[in-house]
């Protein structure tokens, strides 16, 4: 269901509207770290899960419904509107770091949830990480 927002975000980004055009290597770079974080979400991720419990339609259609939604936005965002003054290469390289730090944190925690998974039967609170951070 995740898959779809990948396929819409390319589609949209290589399809840009007649109004504008603001694709340029750093928008290309940025389809391709959108596409790296859809490909570990919906492909990597559910593989490396135990076995998982079935999921109502209606949740994997709405589910399906805001990852066109999402997708298409996206990508015709960074196709056509991509601003001027969001291309200075500091705002870049800072965005890369951001992007490569969100993602490493996003691999560290599905490592945790899936030994947790693993290890128990029935429903555990996981721990390490940022999961053992708790507001006072």
């Amino acid at each position: 269901m995740e898959l779809v927002s990948p396929l819409v975000f390319v589609l949209s980004y290589v399809y840009p509207s007649q109004i504008g055009n603001s694709q340029s290597p750093a928008t290309f770079l940025f389809l391709l770290m959108w596409v790296a974080h859809y490909a570990n979400r919906s492909i990597v991720y559910p593989l490396r899960q135990p076995s998982r419990k079935p999921m109502h339609i209606g949740v994997m259609l709405s589910a399906c419904f805001f990852n066109v939604v999402n997708g298409y936005v996206n990508g015709r965002w960074l196709a056509t509107l991509y601003p001027e003054q969001s291309r200075s290469p500091v705002l870049i390289i800072s965005g890369i770091f951001m992007f490569a730090l969100g993602m490493f944190g996003n691999i560290y925690h599905d490592e945790i949830l899936i030994k947790l998974k693993k290890q128990s039967k029935g429903y555990s609170v996981p721990f390490g990480g940022q999961y053992g951070l708790h507001a006072t």
